[in-house]
């Protein structure tokens, strides 16, 4: 049995692969979903030994999307699941998504990181109201961020907030809610004009595109907001707000009793009809996603209401903007029942608004409003429900209210609906001096009165120093690093909590970190210290006292180094973002002090510097002393730096000054800087890959993102058996690699050789054959690739007098082979006469000199030679060569001849 397909290990149901077996005898087929066995089957192979499973409808059936109506971020826990196929004894693993799209021509994998499960337009306009949601389906840890965007009167931008909306784990799919009223309590109910939602990575690279959804107003009264899941396994809302029609078919079902007709059923179908609006050429692609989705929910008033589509009229003209489409739907569960709410308008209409609504209105909902403590002065709305005026009362008076009806209706029983058995026994109960009493007499408490003199360490002292053999908790208290949630800590030592925050510094004698660690901004591998104290000297000089972490902690810093100071207030409220470049000028070890100048304005990035600030941390990216010529590099003028921002992993070196110069730049790995080097290179600002002045590498294999592999030639120039035969002879390097159950072989390395100036390319590792035509281990790369059939034939045939040796000979590749093929087997050599007279030619036969096959003798004769009528009847004769040279598989024909004229 052998497997030819099978699923990709992440696949879309819709595009699944089918399972293609070659087998010659019959197969046991198991198909589970998780635990649980959905399919077993023997299939029988065909007479030409394959076997098709195909497994899309099955699994597509398995898996489905989960509407809540959430305000948070929820996992689409049946969206995605594994299956297990178990073939004879081969189990294969495969996970697949509710998904699929037509004519897939990338990977499930590729699709699914970059993409939302979505094919609405990517600009959305949104009403505050109208539910959005998407979902995306994470191959990788990644964060979903948002940013909304703020803008003046005219329409400028003048702010921005960034929110991280969910961190995501690889291999679920989470459906973020994202309509407007909800991303508003996100940002502490501030009401943007726009915002976007990406998703991106743990070092921050955007993954998929950018969504963005702006604030519109309601287009007309008939809007009505649909929603659907679409093909992608998403879901999805249209602002359906065209013209509504309904009609209300009834059936009216008669019976005759005693000559008395009576309705004994009538069959009720109430039917809206729905036009979508003006469409754009975007939007009329997208709802051509509505119409074949089997769930469809209608938002009505505050709920979901699933409906079906009955009819629909869906087409366009491509030439035609904007474009419209009218369908009749339904509600799913529809009943012929009406709930008509009782809300006639009062004449004092409670008016509740919220301030700073922008350019749409806000309905007031109290869900949106910020929560207040309750207390007894709370005030609530109230209204007698037959009156028309609104009044208020307080939380006090509620509650006193209703204790006083919750005594009424319990009496004497002890509450309402039971009584207390021992009623009576509560009734003589009293409290006097922190004893409970009985008709006025103390109750035997046991060992109450002792309970705090009790003895052994069981309780929390604030009073002394306290210990304890057991867990302590804070909060609710679950033990895991993923799941985990609360503090604790054990009796061991091992302490777990959400988060920890450190003012002052961490000693630590192992640090692990699991999985990840992630760093924004720039990492510099080079002498630091942090800024205690800042005191201004003069114009542009300052003394800098450096923090000490230990008695024995003295600054690394030097004179002339070059030193940098990012001060960043954002995080805390702020507003201070900017870099600080000074150089020291002198160092007081004892004050542990540095007093340091400000490199002016035209000597630093951006063109503007910046005071040091205290409590923040400096580094050193070079020095400036310039060393002498002759002189050893100045070490100090080196630093490693990692930059989130940049995109790069940089070595740098002979850093004199703050701005760098194309010569600092000894090593980058990422992104290339803007360079001269690379000014004529293909090299795009986005493009990633190594620069450095030096290269030095023991393998190097190059490869296309298609997986196709560029074989490496080296050129060992002019070939010899002395090399062939020595320590380092030709190679030819392959590799034998399994891909989908099929063995394949790559070609790494290919060594080449000249050999009568022609260029050669090894076939077999290590070979010592010399590159000739007929040779297995060499192939010919550059050089003429043709057979050619020459002769040698001495004198001029006279009348008569024609007395001589032809003799035919081959060359390849600049070289005569015409002895070799004669001694190769398989290779034939065909001599034919051309005098124009058909018979005669027919029985000619060549006579070999010396048994030499590419040798004939000519005379004067009609058998062997020109022919008696040569000279006479005929005046020219040709002798054609034929030769038959075996390459492969195939036989390569090279033809000529040599004529005589009278």
């Amino acid at each position: 049995m052998t497997i030819l397909q099978q699923p990709d290990a992440l696949s879309l149901s819709k595009n699944l692969k089918e399972f293609r077996i070659s087998s010659s005898d019959k197969i046991s087929f198991i198909l589970r979903h998780g635990d649980v066995e959905i399919l077993s089957q023997r299939y029988v192979p065909s007479s030409d030994g394959d076997i098709t499973i195909n497994l899309r409808d099955i699994i597509h059936a398995r898996l489905s999307y989960q509407l809540l109506e959430s305000v948070q971020v929820y996992e689409q826990s049946s969206l995605a699941s594994d299956f297990t196929a178990v073939i004879n004894d081969t189990t294969l693993t495969f996970r697949v998504i509710r998904s699929g799209i037509d004519r897939l021509a990338d990977s499930a994998a590729n699709f699914l990181t970059q993409n939302f499960l979505t094919w609405q337009p990517s600009i959305k306009p949104v009403t505050y109201y109208s539910p959005e949601f998407l979902t995306y389906y994470a191959t990788i840890p990644c964060v979903a961020k948002l940013r909304a965007y703020f803008t003046d009167t005219s329409g400028s931008v003048i702010s921005q907030t960034d929110y991280t909306v969910a961190e995501m784990v690889t291999g679920i799919a989470y459906t973020i809610p994202l309509q407007y009223s909800v991303v508003a309590g996100w940002l502490d109910h501030k009401l943007p004009a726009y915002y976007d939602i990406w998703v991106e990575n743990l070092i921050g690279q955007r993954l998929t595109y950018i969504q963005r959804y702006y604030a519109e107003d309601m287009r007309t009264e008939q809007e009505q907001w649909i929603l659907f899941e679409n093909s992608l396994g998403g879901l999805d809302t249209f602002r359906a707000y065209g013209t509504t029609t309904f009609s209300g078919e009834h059936t009216h079902n008669l019976a005759e009793i005693d000559e008395i007709f009576q309705e004994y059923r009538v069959d009720t179908e109430r039917k809206f009809q729905k036009n979508t609006g003006h469409l754009n050429q975007d939007e009329r692609k997208w709802l051509l996603d509505f119409f074949p989705s089997q769930a469809k929910y209608l938002y009505a008033g505050n709920y979901l209401r699933q409906i079906v589509v009955t009819e629909s009229n869906v087409s366009y003209t491509d030439r035609t903007l904007p474009s419209n489409y009218t369908f009749t739907f339904k509600y799913a569960d529809a009943r012929p029942l009406l709930n008509l709410p009782r809300t006639d308008i009062p004449a004092d209409v409670l008016s509740i608004t919220v301030p700073e609504v922008g350019s749409f209105t806000v309905p007031p909902r109290l869900a949106e409003f910020p929560r207040l403590p309750l207390s007894e002065g709370a005030l609530f709305p109230i209204q007698n429900p037959y009156s028309e005026e609104w009044g208020i009362t307080t939380a006090e008076a509620f509650a006193t209210f209703v204790g006083q009806q919750l005594a009424e209706f319990a009496g004497s029983g002890g509450g309402i609906g039971h009584q207390h058995r021992n009623i009576d026994l509560l009734n003589l109960l009293s409290y006097v001096a922190e004893y409970l009493l009985v008709n006025n007499k103390k109750i035997k408490a046991g060992y109450a009165d002792i309970a705090g003199d009790i003895e052994g360490d069981k309780y929390i002292h604030k009073d002394r120093v306290d210990r304890t053999d057991y867990l302590l908790q804070f909060g609710e208290f679950i033990d895991s690093l993923i799941a985990g949630k609360g503090g604790g800590i054990y009796p061991d030592g091992r302490a777990q909590f959400n988060s920890l925050e450190i003012r002052d510094s961490l000693t630590v004698l192992r640090l692990i970190i699991n999985e990840i660690h992630a760093m924004a901004g720039d990492f510099s591998f080079s002498d630091c210290g942090a800024i205690e104290k800042v005191e201004l000297l003069d114009d542009g000089t300052y003394r800098l006292t450096m923090e000490k972490r230990t008695d024995t902690d003295w600054t690394t810093l030097e004179e002339n180094d070059v030193l940098c100071s990012i001060v960043n207030s954002l995080l805390i409220g702020g507003t201070d973002y900017y870099t600080s470049w000074f150089r020291p000028v002198s160092k007081n070890r004892n004050d542990n002090t540095l007093t340091v100048v400000l490199y002016p304005d035209s000597e630093v990035p951006g063109g503007k510097n910046y005071p040091p600030v205290e409590g923040y941390n400096v580094t050193r990216k070079g020095n400036a002393k310039v060393p002498d010529a002759g002189e050893a590099p100045n070490e100090r003028a080196q630093s490693w730096l990692i930059s989130s921002r940049e995109g790069r992993i940089m070595f740098l070196q002979n850093v004199f000054r703050p701005i760098l110069e194309d010569y600092n730049y000894a090593l980058t790995l990422g992104r290339f800087p803007n360079v001269k080097m690379i000014e004529k290179l293909p090299i795009g600002s986005t493009d990633v890959g190594v620069m450095a002045k030096i290269g030095v590498f023991e393998k190097i294999y190059e490869a296309d993102w298609n997986g196709t592999i560029i074989p490496k030639k080296v050129d060992r120039g002019e070939w010899s058996l002395e090399t062939a035969q020595g320590d380092e002879p030709y190679r030819f390097v392959d590799y034998e690699t399994l891909l989908e159950n099929q063995k394949v072989i790559t070609t790494l390395e290919q060594h080449t050789a000249y050999h009568y100036g022609c260029k050669w390319g090894c076939l077999i590792d290590k070979t010592t054959e010399e590159p000739k035509w007929n040779s297995a281990g060499w192939v010919l790369l550059e050089g003429d690739k043709n057979y050619y059939l020459d002769f040698i034939a001495p004198g001029s045939a006279k009348r008569g007098q024609v007395n001589m040796d032809i003799t035919a000979w081959i060359k390849y590749a600049n070289r005569d082979i015409t002895n070799v093929l004669l001694a190769t087997t398989g290779v034939s050599i065909e001599w034919l006469r051309d005098t124009g007279n058909i018979p005669a030619d027919n029985s000619w036969k060549p006579v070999y000199v010396d048994g030499q096959k590419n040798v004939i003798h000519i005379d004067n004769t009609d058998e062997h030679g020109v022919g008696l009528g040569f000279g006479y009847d005929y005046q020219r004769v040709k002798f054609i060569c034929r030769v038959f040279i075996p390459v492969g598989e195939k036989i390569e024909t090279v033809e000529n001849y040599v004529g005589f004229r009278i």
